[in-house]
């Protein structure tokens, strides 16, 4: 949940400020990330191999922003 809060306040934000910001290990934001990539919920920005930012995809923000509000909990 606490990345959905954080992707919400700060779209584009890289994996190593997102681990940095919510205190995990950058492996584990890195795993995490991908899991929800693959799972249709985010997407990685890149140009030529290099990952630019992580965001929330559009589609999924109004229901991640309605789920994110349920969930007063990490």
């Amino acid at each position: 949940m606490s990345v959905f809060r954080h992707l919400l306040v700060h779209p584009g934000c890289q994996v190593g400020d997102l681990a940095s910001q919510l205190g995990m290990p950058p492996s584990t934001a890195s795993r995490i990330v991908k899991i929800l990539t693959e799972e249709g919920f985010l997407e990685i920005r890149a140009k030529e191999n290099q990952a630019l930012g992580i965001s929330i995809l559009e589609d999924v923000v109004p229901v991640v922003n309605s789920w994110v509000r349920g969930h007063s909990g990490p």
